[in-house]
C-alpha cells in the first residue's frame, strides 16, 4: 500500500512512517468540523503546506535540507493523522488544547471510525490516549468517520 504522503517521506532524513508503527483494527476518535470541510482530514503538515500556494517552492521547515535533517522526526509525525483512543480523551486533548490556544480552531465535533489494518499503520498510544495514523493514499476518511459529539464553548 502506498502512504499518502509517501513522495514526502522519501524527503525526510528519518524512517517515515517509523517501523515500528503498526497496522492495526482500532477505534479512531478524532475532530472535525462541518461534515464535507476540508480540515477534516488535513495533517498539520497539509495545514501548514495550505498557507504557502507556490507548491514548487515549499516553505522553508518543508524545504530546506539543514531544516529537514533537524526536524526530520517531528516532520513525520506532521504527516500523520492524530487519533484518539476513546471520545473522553478526544475531549480532554480538545480541552487541553483550547485553553492553551485559545484562538485556534481545531473542530467542532468528535468524529469516530474503526479503522482496520488496510487504513494504514499506527504509533503508540501515549499516556492521553492519543496516537499517530499514517494513512494509505486510497482511504476515503471522510465516509467513514460519523460525527458523534459536539464540543460546547462557554
Amino acid at each position: 500500500m502506498n502512504f499518502k504522503y509517501e513522495e514526502h517521506h522519501k524527503q525526510l532524513q528519518v524512517e517515515c512512517p517509523p517501523k515500528t508503527y503498526k497496522p492495526l483494527n482500532i477505534g479512531a476518535y478524532r475532530w472535525v468540523f462541518d461534515k464535507g470541510n476540508e480540515q477534516n482530514f488535513q495533517t498539520q503538515y497539509e495545514k501548514f503546506m495550505k498557507r504557502f500556494p507556490n507548491p514548487s517552492k515549499p516553505p522553508k521547515r518543508y524545504n530546506d535540507i539543514s531544516d529537514i535533517e533537524k526536524r526530520g522526526t517531528k516532520m513525520c509525525e506532521d504527516m500523520a493523522y492524530s487519533m484518539y483512543i476513546t471520545a473522553e480523551k478526544a475531549s480532554d486533548g480538545f480541552a487541553f488544547l483550547s485553553e492553551r490556544f485559545p484562538n485556534a480552531e481545531f473542530g467542532k465535533y468528535i468524529a469516530f471510525a474503526q479503522l482496520d489494518k488496510t487504513d494504514g499503520v499506527n504509533g503508540e498510544i501515549d499516556e492521553n490516549g492519543h496516537y499517530n495514523h499514517h494513512p494509505f493514499k486510497s482511504v476515503d476518511y471522510e465516509n467513514r468517520f460519523q460525527i458523534i459529539a459536539s464540543f460546547i464553548k462557554l
